[in-house]
């Protein structure tokens, strides 16, 4: 039984969707910018969001998670060099929650942004030797 795909129920579709498709250059495998649903994909993986003020009539009533000020999940993802992609998102007004850092015992080098729902999103590469 694969696991095929992670979905996010997004509070503003129009702005996650610029976010995964501008900030991040996912793909666009289905959907557009005026939802309520679109697929990215980001190599082998596949990320859906969803408007979550669309949830009733496609799915019934959900129940809101307790509030938390500690994240839930994080999505991570591949790049080629954290501190390049940081300062894109930067200029792009992305949230930063964890400027890059290396984090040696792991071989990581890592940062944290926040999607516009402040979900976690790492971008990480590994430790060049230099």
């Amino acid at each position: 039984m694969p696991l095929t795909h992670t979905v996010l129920l997004v509070r503003d579709f129009e702005a996650s969707f610029n976010f995964y498709s501008d900030c991040l250059d996912f793909e666009v495998v289905t959907g557009d910018r005026g939802g309520p649903m679109a697929v990215f994909s980001s190599g082998d993986a596949r990320l859906g969001i969803f408007d979550r003020s669309k949830r009733p009539e496609l799915f019934g009533e959900f129940r809101e998670p307790a509030a938390t000020t500690s994240p839930l999940f994080i999505l991570a993802v591949w790049v080629d060099d954290v501190d390049k992609v940081i300062t894109g998102l930067r200029e792009r007004d992305v949230g930063i929650a964890l400027d890059p850092t290396d984090f040696a015992g792991f071989g990581y080098r890592s940062a944290l942004c926040l999607d516009p729902d402040h979900n976690r999103i790492e971008l990480y590469q590994p430790i060049l030797p230099g």
